[in-house]
């Protein structure tokens, strides 16, 4: 899986899109962020879910996430703009 999204293949229909701009990659907490900002209809970009927050009140640290896909793609893909969509802790 290349971005965590929800799929049944081995890539997600975002990522199957050619019309997605690849420059522009938003990385997100869980894929229900990534299907909040698609109903929105305005980000065309690519998305990278990193399966969670560090919570390590919730037993989640680094090697719980998709951290090292993360740095992988990042190398592939050098987006001119990562945008970090994760919500604020409070």
């Amino acid at each position: 899986m290349e971005c965590f999204n929800y799929s049944e293949a081995e890539l997600c229909p975002v990522c199957t899109d050619p019309s997605r701009d690849r420059a522009v990659l938003c990385i997100v907490a869980e894929a229900a962020d990534l299907m909040a900002l698609e109903r929105a209809n305005d980000f065309r970009g690519l998305y990278h879910v990193l399966g969670g927050l560090l919570s390590p009140l919730h037993g989640m640290g680094p090697d719980d996430l998709s951290i090292p896909q993360l740095l992988e793609r990042l190398l592939e893909l050098q987006p001119d703009e990562i945008i970090i969509a994760t919500p604020a802790l409070g």
